[in-house]
């Protein structure tokens, strides 16, 4: 008798370890199928609107990344984009900073300088890991300055060797930009 529930409490325990680990399979096919597929948190509707950006830093980033990032955006938006070394000439001429463009009062003078109605504004980061490993990331938000509203959004993070940092930094942008619905 105690061999019957020894038995018993064996498949109860087997067929707990069998729920349990079809459970981790699903959840962790569900997290990774989630966390690298390209987001886009605008429709086409409210992106027609915009018919000329301009791409700012949030910070002083590389130029290179900016550049990278414009192209592609462009190849794949019905927007125009001004030049990102026009932009800071013209806000060095007047002793501005990117961050001027977003304020309301200085900022609609410049946005009516450049034409723009909307600015994509993007961040990039980088941390050492190890002498020769780097996290890298990058993020790019579209806001209408007219109402405000943010109606793109996309980030992504990757880790690259120090020596394969171009690459890595092309690679982020070219994700960032597929995060665009193709509108052409």
């Amino acid at each position: 008798n105690y061999q019957g529930i020894r038995e018993g409490t064996m498949k109860n325990k087997l067929i707990l370890l069998i729920i349990l680990l079809t459970c981790i399979c699903v959840l962790n096919n569900f997290c990774i199928k989630h966390r690298y597929e390209p987001q886009s948190y605008f429709s086409k509707k409210e992106v027609y609107n915009i018919k000329k950006v301009a791409i700012i830093p949030s910070e002083r980033e590389k130029d290179y990344i900016i550049d990278k990032l414009s192209a592609y955006i462009g190849s794949r938006a019905t927007f125009e984009i001004v030049e990102s070394s026009f932009v800071r000439k013209k806000l060095d001429e007047l002793n501005l900073k990117y961050s001027d463009i977003i304020n309301s009062q200085i900022g609609n003078q410049i946005t009516d300088m450049f034409g723009i109605d909307g600015i994509i504004i993007i961040s990039y980061k980088w941390k050492e890991i190890t002498f020769s490993r780097r996290s890298i990331s990058l993020s790019a938000k579209l806001i209408e300055l007219e109402t405000g509203l943010i109606l793109w959004h996309a980030e992504k993070s990757i880790e690259a060797d120090s020596f394969n940092l171009i690459p890595a930094e092309d690679n982020l942008c070219k994700y960032i930009a597929s995060t665009l619905y193709v509108i052409k």
